[in-house]
């Protein structure tokens, strides 16, 4: 069973974002509620773009599909209560998203980051990389996935403008197939460093041996 976050005291927010100012999306609690599946606003406070919120939620508490896909419409994202389990599809596709802080979830769909500027990237439970990850022109140098244990395939397309060090250490799968390369890596700029799970150091696995000979560097870690 996964463990909750910590109680927290009544006044305190546990969501903050931060909108663009030329192109506010929400403005009310019942926006913001629209946006998860599984969850009511109990209280809403609006200063300028920038939102501070406690909800209310059952689980599995979720954000919704293309719940924050707009472009230039979020740029900040801070679920600090850990009951967030789940980014639904293309929940942050293209929104300008710069700072991604989420202390609970656990799994992310399909797009659900594609096309994000990120400075900020902290998922320390996600335990997947979904499909059409594009960490497109982030300012990230490495990306620390510490509880990652699946890179799903066409995961890291367009992810080769600065990011130059991947860390998945407890990362053991590689797509859903062991013998066909499944694009997991596609785009990773060669020279990057790639560190996966020592499972996989003597592995054939066509993701790494396709990417290791074009130059990407492969390390594995306990």
């Amino acid at each position: 069973m996964r463990r909750r976050g910590s109680r927290l005291r009544k006044q305190d927010y546990t969501l903050i974002i931060d909108q663009f100012p030329d192109n506010t999306q929400i403005t009310t609690a019942n926006g913001l509620a629209a946006r998860f599946s599984n969850a009511s606003v109990i209280d809403f406070k609006l200063t300028g773009t920038l939102i501070e919120a406690r909800l209310m939620y059952t689980s599995p508490f979720s954000t919704d599909s293309n719940a924050f896909w707009t472009s230039n419409g979020v740029r900040t994202f801070h679920e600090l209560s850990g009951q967030l389990e789940l980014f639904a599809s293309s929940s942050f596709r293209d929104s300008g998203l710069q700072e991604l802080v989420a202390k609970g979830v656990i799994s992310a769909s399909t797009q659900a980051f594609r096309r994000i500027p990120l400075t900020i990237c902290d998922l320390p439970l996600l335990e997947n990389i979904p499909s059409y990850t594009e960490f497109t022109g982030t300012a990230i140098t490495e990306f620390n996935f510490p509880s990652v244990i699946k890179i799903d395939g066409y995961a890291l397309l367009g992810s080769g403008n600065s990011s130059r060090i991947y860390n998945f250490p407890k990362c053991t799968q590689l797509g859903d197939s062991t013998t066909v390369n499944n694009s997991c890596f596609d785009d990773v700029p060669v020279g990057a460093t790639i560190r996966l799970n020592i499972a996989l150091q003597d592995s054939t696995d066509p993701d790494i041996v396709a990417n290791r000979d074009r130059g990407v560097i492969f390390e594995f870690v306990n």
